[in-house]
């Protein structure tokens, strides 16, 4: 059985996938979760024509009788091969390989609905772009999530193993078919790392503003994130090349200090844009460029190298993970980390009747 999703609720064009180039890739360990990595641009929607849900094989879902995790098959791209299981034991893969075991269990409940809503809507709206024409999704973090089968979990959790299952199979079978909804439709549930303090506005990102993926406080500091604040120094050197790699036509001449001009940073204080050697890079590209964690970042030019100094980790858009896990220690269930991060969204499964 495939993915269902009910007629009740086609209402706009299958979306034709935009560029997306993911970089997040973060330390496997107890500490660190493994992003789901940078959209260059978000899937976008087009809403005049009814949506057909498909798989990437082309052929058109109905509804089944019972939408629950263990009675949905995908189709998975892990090393070099298609595999099909259950999306409950996708789920199981995906929250261990996004989010650390050790995180509260509330907190990993929303990792849970997110990973499945994420995956509800890249199977049905994202017309497939070559990379894995007869799969559904992929386990490479740089192109859809990660995903770690049941042998890579014995190795990374050695005699952890039982304690580490139980509680990640917990968090998705307690949340068992459940969606995260706005309009009716499964949302774009991107997460993130850590957000620095605040989440950011889907539009200062990309450039299309999606009415739930709106700037929210969250609470993460240095004393609760590992790696809040990190550095990376290159000499000036080294960052010339590196930024005339990417752009030829920078003018990189004088003073390092005369090379960054004319930056524009949102609210939540990541870098929107600026003008880089004469040319306009965004936040996300400036990021890519250089490896850094965010885009909320400040530098220091000295003794001839550039130091960027960075604050948080990821894109910033929807559910930061090191805030939902202190959400939940403030006694936040699942379903409010959820409407929280997501404004104007509600959480439930879908329905035959929609």
């Amino acid at each position: 059985m495939k993915i269902i999703l009910p007629a009740s609720i086609l209402l706009a064009a299958l979306a034709l996938l935009l560029p997306v180039a993911f970089s997040d890739r973060a330390a496997d360990g107890v500490s660190e979760p493994n992003n789901p990595g940078e959209f260059s641009e978000p899937p976008s929607d087009t809403a005049d024509a009814p949506l057909v849900y498909r798989m990437h094989g082309g052929d058109t879902l109905s509804a089944p009788d019972n939408a629950a995790d263990a009675n949905i098959s995908i189709r998975l791209y892990d090393d070099g091969k298609t595999q099909t299981l259950t999306l409950r034991d996708y789920l199981i893969g995906v929250v261990a390989a996004e989010m650390p075991a050790g995180f509260e269990p509330e907190a990993l409940k929303a990792q849970a609905a997110a990973a499945r809503t994420y995956t509800y809507y890249r199977v049905n709206h994202l017309v497939s772009d070559g990379v894995h024409p007869d799969a559904d999704t992929c386990s490479d973090p740089s192109h859809c999530k990660a995903w770690l089968s049941d042998d890579e979990l014995h190795n990374k959790w050695g005699a952890g193993y039982d304690a580490n299952i139980s509680k990640i199979t917990d968090a998705v079978d307690s949340t068992d078919g459940m969606l995260v909804m706005f309009d009716g439709e499964p949302i774009l549930a991107v997460f993130h790392s850590s957000s620095g303090g605040n989440t950011e506005d889907s539009a200062n990102v990309w450039s299309k503003q999606l009415p739930y993926l709106r700037s929210v406080d969250s609470p993460e500091t240095a004393e609760t994130v590992p790696g809040f604040v990190t550095a990376v120094t290159l000499t000036t050197s080294d960052f010339k090349r590196t930024a005339l790699d990417a752009h030829p036509e920078m003018s990189l001449e004088g003073s390092a200090s005369d090379w960054f001009r004319n930056m524009k940073r949102s609210n939540a204080g990541r870098i929107i844009s600026l003008s880089l050697g004469g040319v306009t890079v965004t936040g996300t590209e400036l990021r890519l460029m250089f490896g850094l964690r965010s885009a909320n970042v400040t530098w220091l030019i000295a003794d001839g190298s550039v130091t960027f100094n960075v604050v948080g980790y990821g894109h910033g858009v929807g559910l930061s993970q090191y805030g939902a896990n202190e959400l939940a220690k403030q006694g936040m269930n699942y379903k409010d980390i959820l409407l929280y991060y997501y404004r104007g969204s509600d959480v439930r499964p879908l329905s035959v009747s929609g």
